[in-house]
């Protein structure tokens, strides 16, 4: 009775942790952040980019910090940038006149964004260019290195409603496309200020706007579901004594982390000669939103567990709401979060 239980409950503890380094990994928790839950308006943003494997903090002691209102650097955002896109780093050094000063840890994704057209440098007035690592990074930088980096040109809106945003100026079609896609907004309702600096919460949350956003290139609803049908499938047959190794190739993020802390216990537990089966009992999973680089898939699912013959109890049914958070990696959609909460469990 207590392994067939401890089963259910096992698998329900997997889902719920999923909620650097590669592009993708995620090195620890969004709950291991001190300063992200309590944040006023910027948690669900910072937590997205902790799940993705953007945002891996500060450590100290055995607590991480996001530190929301710290400015950031142009060499720091590049590298969250280069993140968020899933870029591995450029081997050609960008032939920026300072590249000596660009630190170790920006010089690979420097070098990945300036092999992309996403960074351009500074004009020196001698046909060289520099990169200014170390200079906060401007909000009108910051939006002309991600409509850049955009899959499609949303085009110009028809009204412009910044004063402070002239036609002609070099950032000009880079505010008034990022406005109209919803990824930035101005400081107030007339104004961008685009010579402003930007705190880290608010680069964050340019960064998850832009991976909701971009839809230039949208993936097919059928190859989404297919993709968590599959993980499902490859989950059941681990719990039932299957290769659990071949799980991680269909998780990134946080999933990739909760995978290799806490799904070892699963399989263990798992009683001799019993058998696990999923299903979806309201239909296969529906996709609720998506973009080019992100989608949010919505499941009901229900976990039976039989324990072996003459054991008590013989079933153990679990059913559980949940969302899958996929990510566009390459030209690989992986599962990098899945949120879940318990509807019911009987025996």
């Amino acid at each position: 009775m207590k392994k067939v239980f401890l089963s259910a409950v096992l698998l329900l503890a997997f889902l719920l942790w999923s909620q650097p380094v590669w592009a993708n990994q995620a090195v620890v928790f969004s709950a291991q952040f001190a300063d992200i839950e309590n944040h006023s308006w910027g948690a669900a943003d910072m937590k997205k980019m902790v799940q993705l494997g953007v945002l891996l903090g500060y450590p100290e002691g055995d607590k991480y910090y996001a530190m929301p209102e710290k400015l950031i650097s142009r060499a720091e955002f590049a590298t969250l940038l280069a993140r968020t896109l899933g870029m591995e780093d450029g081997s050609q050094p960008p032939p920026f006149s300072d590249r000596q000063a660009i630190p170790d840890w920006a010089r690979g994704p420097v070098a990945a964004l300036h092999g992309a057209g996403i960074v351009q440098g500074n004009p020196n007035g001698d046909g060289t260019f520099s990169f200014r690592p170390a200079d906060n990074i401007s909000r009108a930088e910051i939006v002309a290195l991600l409509t850049r980096a955009l899959t499609a040109d949303p085009g110009l809106p028809g009204i412009n409603p910044f004063k402070d945003v002239q036609e002609g100026r070099w950032f000009y079609q880079a505010v008034l496309k990022a406005n109209k896609l919803g990824i930035v907004n101005g400081r107030t309702a007339d104004a961008f200020v685009p010579d402003g600096t930007a705190t880290r919460v608010e680069t964050f949350a340019m960064l998850a706007r832009f991976l909701d956003k971009d839809a230039g290139v949208l993936p097919r609803d059928e190859d989404l579901t297919a993709l968590v049908a599959e993980f499902e499938e490859k989950v059941k047959d681990a719990m039932n004594g299957g290769d659990k190794e071949v799980l991680a190739n269909y998780l990134t993020g946080e999933a990739e982390l909760a995978l290799k802390k806490g799904g070892a216990g699963i399989w263990e537990s798992v009683p001799p000669g019993g058998k696990v089966e999923v299903s979806y009992p309201e239909g296969p999973p529906v996709v609720e939103a998506k973009s080019s680089r992100l989608a949010q898939i919505m499941y009901t699912l229900e976990v039976k567990i039989t324990a072996s013959p003459g054991a008590q109890p013989a079933e153990v049914t679990t059913r559980v709401n949940g969302r899958y958070g996929l990510q566009k990696i390459g030209a690989e959609w992986k599962i990098y979060a899945i949120d879940v909460s318990l509807l019911e469990t009987s025996a």
